[in-house]
């Protein structure tokens, strides 16, 4: 993590560092990127758009293919669940975090909830989203294409 690390968390200059670089790339960040952004920056940014939070979400499907990154998630939202599909597209690097954020059991595990994620843009049309995981692990991505697609659930189910 560049922007989300300890000492800039305890000293409260995080949000507003990553806000500020977010305002120079934000013109170049395609429109689904922008979108993961919900109650990470402010409204002068995300106004009208759809917003997806992944704080607290739990990674609930894996599926790397050679230049391909298909990861599924569940979140909570208005009081239900939000399933959410990422496509990474043109991965050039990838990090892993161990099992215990990606395994089988991760549904259960309440050390694999996002504590908080970050974009850089790391090359003209090239971006890096890492993840940072209660477990202290982070997952890191280097793509060049990026999709996301969400759907709300009305039957009041949730993250436990």
């Amino acid at each position: 993590m560049k922007f989300f690390t300890d000492e800039k968390l305890q000293n409260s200059t995080a949000h507003e560092e990553y806000e500020e670089y977010c305002e120079t790339i934000w013109y170049d960040l395609p429109h689904d990127l922008k979108c993961i952004h919900g109650g990470m920056l402010s409204e002068n940014l995300t106004a009208g758009q759809s917003h997806v939070t992944l704080h607290d979400a739990r990674i609930t499907s894996f599926e790397l293919n050679v230049t391909d990154l298909k990861v599924s998630f569940n979140t909570d939202h208005n009081g239900g669940l939000r399933k959410v599909w990422f496509h990474y597209q043109h991965v050039l690097l990838i990090h892993l975090p161990s099992e215990n954020v990606l395994g089988k059991k991760v549904i259960a595990n309440p050390q694999s909830d996002i504590m908080c994620h970050e974009i850089e843009q790391t090359a003209e049309k090239e971006w890096t989203h890492t993840l940072l995981f209660a477990s202290s692990e982070e997952l890191v991505i280097r793509f060049k294409d990026f999709s996301m697609s969400f759907e709300d659930t009305t039957d009041g189910n949730h993250i436990e």
